[in-house]
């Protein structure tokens, strides 16, 4: 019965739209028909004036990210329709801030297809479409790749650093379109994966925007409300930030779990609590239960007050917020590494061993303070953590280039401007 009814949708698919399409295997049997009766539903409105639209792919927390500060900047256009797509369980007051904003907000995979009927009024847009991550990005390659094969405009931002298999990812991007944060990965796309120079567009880090406005009393004001314990621990020692997370980096290994719990342990065993207070800013992908972050604390520090951990959807202490505040970051392999040197401030990586994701990374120390350190070695953390707060930053490469153009192009305020910019660009050609 099953194969009969495939049979018969798929007919129906052939006549309206086409028989099979890259994105075809990621729908559901439901999704397939709802596609259906929505292009049925279109095809018979052909006389309605149509109207020019940006329609985005927001599957994950990363594109959430990304893709949705930009959403809310196109919806200040008044002629421009906006409609996000989210078939994902993502934050649901988000989706509703959304649709009070104007934006147009479906939540099944299927309706990202919709503007092939008309393919000359839309632009498609992507975070995660990258081919090399395929297993990930299935769903943006496969939609983008269908858009493109109808004709539809497609555009991808950036959400990675300059670690190597980012650059690689992004080289491998489906959409026609990429726009990227700085310069680094612009002439690494070009010359060492020889992407053709006219499908990149340089705009900037629209997330460092708000480094710019960084209120530092209003960040102290926000830390004091979630715990004054820490932040009388914050007004008399140095802040150590902790900004990594506990998933995926391990994957490849049997002992996964095991290593998130060593790693943790060996920051707790290693820092000087007289002398430092932690930070913890989780990742939006670290599990919150277990809280391998708390479940890890020995019992010596279970009572101090000298470890905050912040989960993620507490969004009023952000990580540059959080950045500003602290002295020394704490890492492994992320891009806020690469912010912490655009702060100026000076970071450590610690990493399980040599072959970890760390090693992705070793790039920045041409850029500033970075050092990183094992856990097979207990006292490089110590001397690490001393050197960063307590003597001169020695000498650095760091002089021969210039970090904000390099990691974001320009630090002025403007680059969500300039990626609204890039895309309505796109859109209207």
């Amino acid at each position: 019965m099953k194969s009969v009814l495939n049979w018969i949708l798929s007919g129906f698919e052939s006549i309206v739209f086409v028989r099979d399409y890259p994105l075809k295997s990621r729908l559901s049997f439901r999704d397939r028909v709802s596609l259906v009766i929505n292009l049925l539903i279109v095809r018979s409105q052909f006389w309605k004036a149509r109207t020019s639209e940006i329609r985005a792919l927001i599957c994950t927390p990363t594109d959430e990210r990304v893709l949705v500060p930009v959403l809310f900047k196109l919806l200040e256009k008044p002629t421009l329709k906006v409609t996000a797509v989210i078939p994902s369980t993502l934050n649901p007051q988000l989706k509703q801030q959304l649709r009070d904003a104007g934006c147009q907000v479906k939540e099944q995979l299927s309706d990202i297809l919709m503007p092939c009927l008309h393919p000359e009024q839309t632009l498609g847009l992507f975070c995660l479409d990258h081919r090399f991550f395929y297993t990930a990005h299935a769903r943006g390659v496969d939609a983008a790749e269908t858009l493109k094969q109808f004709g539809v405009k497609t555009a991808s931002i950036q959400h990675g650093g300059t670690r190597q298999d980012s650059v690689q990812g992004l080289a491998s991007t489906t959409s026609e379109r990429l726009l990227v944060w700085g310069e680094r990965v612009y002439r690494e796309l070009i010359h060492q994966y020889e992407v053709p120079s006219e499908r990149i567009q340089l705009v900037g880090n629209h997330l460092h925007d708000r480094i710019l406005n960084i209120d530092r009393h209003q960040v102290l004001e926000a830390l004091k409300q979630f715990s004054p314990a820490f932040w009388s621990e914050v007004c008399q020692k140095k802040v150590i930030l902790l900004a990594t997370c506990l998933h995926t980096e391990y994957r490849d290994r049997p002992n996964e779990a095991e290593l998130y719990t060593a790693y943790m342990q060996y920051l707790y065993e290693n820092l000087d609590f007289s002398q430092v207070c932690l930070v913890i800013k989780m990742h939006p992908g670290d599990q919150k239960d277990p809280n391998l972050y708390r479940a890890s604390i020995p019992e010596s520090l279970k009572q101090s007050h000298s470890i905050c951990i912040i989960e993620p959807q507490h969004t009023q202490l952000d990580v540059y917020g959080l950045l500003h505040l602290s002295d020394v970051l704490v890492t492994r392999a992320s891009t806020v590494a690469e912010e912490a040197l655009l702060m100026n401030k000076k970071v450590i990586a610690v990493d399980v061993d040599a072959s970890g994701p760390a090693s992705a990374y070793h790039h920045l120390e041409e850029y500033g303070s970075y050092k990183t350190v094992y856990l097979s070695a207990p006292e490089a953390l110590k001397q690490a953590v001393h050197a960063a707060l307590f003597e001169p930053c020695p000498a650095s490469n760091s002089a021969h280039f210039d970090l904000e153009r390099e990691f974001t192009y320009r630090l002025d305020g403007n680059s969500l401007q300039r990626t609204v910019d890039a895309l309505l660009q796109q859109l209207y050609s």
